[in-house]
């Protein structure tokens, strides 16, 4: 790790739900027992960090305990904010508690020097909707009438001020990365990749759509964008590399620049991200899902 987490300082646990476009969230008060066990969950969770590999879109966890990544503009800082009021937050009321969706909550850790927020893609709310909820006492059912909480020690991302430890890739993307505030920033990254590789009038729109849509394809273009061979791409290059995948490169160009359709998207995307070869042995074409640099 480049950075130690901490587990000390001033505990509070945070529930967020959806508001529009936007996130909102509030404290619920906890206990000094609970705080104390909520403690320790952390401090595991923080001890499995061990084992780490630097975060890309399209990269595969494999063995690794978890992604380490900075925290940057391509992360929903929205609700990294809303989550870090912490104490400031109002608190919530058992009506609240029972009647909001909760997109997720949050172990937020404060000291003078930085907030540290350990998240979990999942409300720890169980049973608040069913009608009627019931716990044993002395071999009778009896009815229990406030929310159920559960915690455990696992969690899918930890930030601290400048970075962001993810344990549960497809969770952190589908919190911190697939939302309205990340999903609005589409036009400038294809901008950007456009700076270097021009698109024919029409393919622009076409990745819009897709981007938008799809997160594998998504995730492969934020790939393609943080590659440093990006900027030396030239049109002579895409099109030998074409032809070394059997790609007609009077299909997929016009003139010098990339022609994208709904119908070849993903192989425009595989071409870019690198992720066509040939097996050695067989020399049986593949396309690699994810990746890690050796």
């Amino acid at each position: 790790m480049n950075e130690p987490v901490t587990v000390d300082g001033e505990l509070h646990l945070v529930v967020a739900w959806a508001y529009g476009k936007a996130y909102q969230s509030m404290v619920v008060q906890v206990s000094e027992s609970v705080a104390t066990t909520l403690r320790s969950h952390a401090a595991v969770a923080a001890e499995r960090l061990q084992y780490g590999a630097t975060y890309a879109p399209d990269a595969d966890m494999e063995d690794n305990s978890h992604l380490e990544s900075d925290r940057d503009e391509s992360i929903d800082t929205a609700l990294v904010q809303e989550l870090s009021k912490g104490a400031s937050l109002d608190v919530a009321t058992e009506h609240e508690l029972r009647t909001k969706r909760l997109t997720c909550h949050a172990l937020v850790i404060t000291t003078s020097e930085q907030t540290t927020l350990f998240v979990r893609k999942r409300s720890p709310i169980q049973l608040a909707s069913k009608s009627l909820v019931a716990r044993l006492v002395d071999d009778r059912l009896d009815r229990l009438g406030s929310p159920l909480f559960a915690f455990d020690d696992r969690y899918d991302a930890i930030f601290t001020q400048d970075k962001v430890y993810v344990l549960d890739k497809k969770a952190f993307e589908g919190l911190f990365k697939d939302s309205p505030a990340v999903l609005a920033k589409t036009n400038d990254w294809i901008a950007e990749v456009g700076q270097y590789v021009p698109f024919v009038p029409g393919s622009v729109e076409q990745l819009q759509v897709v981007l938008k849509r799809n997160s594998v394809l998504r995730n492969k273009f934020l790939a393609v964008k943080g590659r440093a061979y990006l900027q030396s791409i030239t049109p002579d290059a895409l099109r030998e590399e074409m032809k070394r995948h059997c790609m007609d490169p009077l299909e997929f160009m016009e003139g010098d620049s990339l022609k994208v359709t709904g119908q070849n998207v993903k192989s425009v995307l595989r071409l870019l991200n690198e992720d066509l070869f040939q097996g050695g042995f067989s020399q049986q074409a593949y396309a690699a899902s994810t990746k890690r640099v050796l």
